[in-house]
């Protein structure tokens, strides 16, 4: 995980600077969007007040980890303090981070920023900021391919979403990513070279899928997909007409607005889509369903993956719908339900005290089971490749499965 402007600027809510307040600098590929509030001296502050802040207008991401436990620094360390446990996940020299879950530490925790804007008015909504934290189990960053309790096959043909700011394009995200992973399968059996580089051979445009869909005119799931199909021509590269953003100086909105240029296209393969749960039509009784999913839905998708084939899912993403591709899955590893947990414990959740409930009535949270997940959310002007969920992610809060294959 990279970070840019990570700033040690206070504990939250307080408006003045001290002697236990320092700058400290990271990547900048995030453009000082980025920063982090800590305590760096416990005789005026908490240990436990390290906030990661939104900087262009101060919002706190949600901390996902924080019934799990805390970070902290000390003595140029970054540690996390949690489960009993004392832990070195990064370090800080000269007012500069030189390592956060990252470098040197890639193989000891997972941690992930996001920030998630309203689709359109109806959700009537400020952003949501989030970030999740988990340590790595020993040996997990090595481990490819299939086994008995885990497929990461797919992993390989993965290439990296723009991150979408506020375009609302996270279904034509998740279905190009999609179709990107297609695409690399069907070069690796053609014997041609797989390409997950960014605006690389396989780095299909996002604008492209947009105007595509809107072009043929298919409902929310099944556009951005079937709408090639029906093209007959191809798609368009990412280096020839990418998805701009914040990062690029433009509003990310501008790209429902761009016509295609006249470049080179790509061949692609013949596209299909099975819906396994939801239907292929988004709309306002089911885009924000929770609860309406059960064992047999994980189960399901667990299955497509084994089949080599991604998965999109739609979900409640803390009051907004959401889409994303499933690319694998491990039943050893444990992301503690941070998803699900942060969103019951949200002050204002629409469904909150009803997703509680369902947890409640099965026990609790499980404690391992994640599926990799291939999010449009940043924070950077890309997003990770992949990050974990639980299933239980998929279980109370998913409603629409629709798995896409040759």
């Amino acid at each position: 995980m990279s970070l840019l402007g990570v700033t040690a600027c206070g504990i939250q809510g307080e408006g003045k600077q001290d002697a236990s307040l320092k700058t400290l600098s990271i990547d900048p590929s995030l453009k000082d969007k980025v920063a982090l509030k800590a305590c760096m001296d416990l005789a005026t502050c908490k240990q436990d007040e390290v906030t990661f802040v939104h900087a262009p207008d101060g919002k706190t991401f949600e901390r996902g980890y924080r019934e799990d436990g805390f970070i902290s620094f000390k003595d140029n360390k970054i540690l996390w303090n949690g489960q009993d446990k004392e832990v070195e996940i990064g370090k800080f020299a000269n007012n500069a981070v030189t390592a956060l879950c990252s470098q040197e530490f890639e193989d000891v925790c997972d941690l992930e920023l996001s920030v998630k804007h309203p689709n359109d008015a109806s959700e009537n909504q400020e952003p949501f900021y989030f970030v999740t934290f988990r340590l790595r189990q020993p040996g997990e960053m090595i481990r490819s391919g299939a086994g008995d309790s885990y497929h990461k096959s797919l992993l390989n043909y993965v290439i990296q979403s723009p991150n979408q700011e506020n375009a609302g394009t996270c279904n034509l995200m998740a279905a190009t990513g999609a179709l990107e992973i297609l695409l690399n399968q069907w070069k690796d059996a053609e014997g041609k070279t797989v390409d997950t580089s960014n605006d690389g051979a396989s780095d299909l445009s996002e604008p492209y899928t947009i105007n595509t869909a809107i072009g043929y005119g298919y409902g929310d799931t099944l556009a951005p997909i079937m709408a090639f199909n029906h093209n007959g021509n191809g798609a368009v590269l990412s280096k020839d007409f990418p998805f701009v953003n914040s990062y690029d100086g433009y509003d990310a909105q501008i790209n429902w607005n761009r016509p295609t240029p006249d470049v080179y296209r790509v061949a692609v393969p013949t596209i299909k889509g099975t819906s396994f749960f939801g239907g292929t039509t988004l709309n306002d009784n089911t885009k924000w369903a929770v609860t309406v999913m059960d064992e047999a839905q994980v189960e399901t998708v667990k299955s497509e993956l084994r089949k080599n084939r991604p998965v999109l899912v739609t979900y409640n993403h803390s009051d907004f719908w959401h889409v994303v591709v499933v690319v694998g899955y491990d039943d050893e590893l444990s992301e503690n339900c941070q998803m699900v947990r942060s969103y019951y414990n949200k002050a204002k959740a629409l469904y909150g005290a009803k997703v509680k409930a369902a947890v409640d009535r099965d026990g609790g949270c499980r404690e391992k089971g994640v599926f990799y997940v291939r999010d449009s959310l940043g924070p950077g002007a890309r997003s990770p490749k992949y990050s974990v969920r639980s299933y239980d992610w998929l279980k109370y809060l998913g409603n629409h499965i629709i798995s896409v294959h040759q």
